[in-house]
């Protein structure tokens, strides 16, 4: 069973446009191949970190969605910045 070929954030962003972005005028934009992107699009290659910020800036996806394995790497640990800390009396 493979993925499902709309569930990837780059291409259901180029499905949801009017009319929809092109898969070779997308790789244009941000300067790769259509082989490339369509690649990353059905999950046959990683989105490299060249590429993440060009897709991040064309799309408007947040990159914790296109990379949701950053998100994870830059958590903040337990108890860590934006938590309050237990106050000893």
């Amino acid at each position: 069973m493979g993925m499902d070929p709309t569930a990837h954030p780059v291409r259901a962003y180029r499905l949801r446009q009017t009319p929809p972005l092109k898969l070779g005028d997308l790789a244009r934009r941000i300067g790769t191949t259509t082989a490339n992107l369509s690649r990353i699009e059905t999950g046959k290659q990683a989105l490299s970190d060249a590429l993440l910020p060009k897709i991040v800036a064309e799309t408007g996806i947040p990159a914790r969605e296109l990379r949701p394995d950053l998100a994870k790497l830059f958590a903040a640990p337990e108890g860590g910045p934006g938590r309050p800390r237990s106050c000893a009396a």
